[in-house]
């Protein structure tokens, strides 16, 4: 049990991180487990998606705080927000379709340590990556791209939000701008594995088992450094010093390299 606990916090506080959460448990949970002796998780289909539940409400609070949303302001940018919404619609489908691909041919041919390597290289780019127009907006072949480079970091160690983020800045977006579409196309996807794990709950009501209030309070703390790392995250976007991930990732991917990874 200490081991879910230990796996649950730091799915939802590396979520809101560009470093890859699915790439750094991979890495970091097996050490856990060797020492300190921990017991195995329990198998529970789907449960990566249960985790992803608070995420979702950390980056709708995060995204509305930063844009200032209200209703009224909403309804002013009606037509704007359907736009958008039907080019997120196409970079998920993109992403999806990519899903579907990718699960079958991960494992043979794409380490760990490359899939951080990626994220690195990514991030350290942003030293030389344009400052934005303040003017420029997400175009459909723009949505086309990040559509692609979403898909792509599906691999192993290659983090999603990390990916579009600097995608989106070197497509021109300023880096907030960036940043918030970033994590606007995510949500959709958390969206759907929150429905997804809702029908397979009636399937496996061991899901709930482990819900004891000891369970629950770390992930409410968990979430709430989640909140505060997401918040911390758009301060290095606007400094433009995000890019210093870049080190971590690049220790995860010697670390991953070394261990086998």
């Amino acid at each position: 049990m200490e081991l879910l606990y230990i796996y649950s916090c730091l799915q939802i506080i590396f979520e809101s991180l560009p470093v890859s959460s699915s790439g750094n448990l991979r890495l970091w949970i097996p050490v856990v487990q060797n020492y300190f002796n921990c017991e195995q998780i329990p198998a529970l289909i789907d449960f990566d998606f249960l985790l992803h539940v608070p995420t979702f409400f950390i980056v709708t609070l995060v995204i509305i705080l930063e844009l200032q949303l209200t209703f009224s302001n909403c309804s002013t940018y009606k037509s704007a927000l359907v736009r958008v919404g039907l080019k997120i619609a196409l970079i998920d489908l993109i992403t999806a379709l990519f899903y579907g691909w990718w699960r079958y041919f991960i494992p043979p041919f794409f380490p760990l340590w490359l899939g951080f390597l990626c994220t690195t290289a990514a991030l350290f780019s942003l030293c030389f990556a344009p400052k934005g127009s303040n003017d420029k907006t997400l175009s459909w072949k723009d949505a086309l791209c990040l559509g692609l480079v979403q898909g792509c970091a599906l691999l192993p160690g290659i983090s999603r939000f990390g990916s579009t983020l600097v995608a989106g800045i070197w497509l021109g977006l300023p880096w907030v701008r960036a940043c918030i579409f970033a994590l606007l196309i995510e949500l959709p996807l958390i969206g759907v594995g929150f429905l997804k794990i809702i029908y397979s709950s009636f399937y496996n009501p061991s899901y709930f088992n482990f819900c004891t209030p000891t369970y629950l309070s770390l992930i409410i703390a968990a979430s709430l450094v989640s909140f505060c790392l997401l918040r911390t995250v758009f301060d290095m976007v606007k400094k433009k010093t995000v890019w210093k991930f870049g080190w971590y990732t690049l220790f995860l991917a010697i670390l991953a390299k070394v261990w086998g990874g």
